[in-house]
């Protein structure tokens, strides 16, 4: 898991094992766009599959 570092701007989260691949990432800012999410950005948090319960448990905690 990478890194956790705090949101400078507003920002949803998206968990899964390869955030960057999924084609949110580029249908998102449109999307935000049309809502009038202003500055809100995507930010994909990666977990391993089968990954211990208190990795789970430290992503959403971050989140919250």
């Amino acid at each position: 898991m990478q890194e956790l570092t705090k949101a400078t701007q507003p920002t949803m989260y998206f968990i899964g094992v390869t955030t960057g691949k999924s084609s949110i990432m580029k249908v998102f800012p449109e999307w935000a766009k049309a809502l009038g999410l202003k500055d809100t950005v995507m930010k994909g948090i990666d977990i391993a599959i089968h990954e211990e319960p208190e990795v789970y448990r430290k992503v959403v905690e971050f989140i919250k």
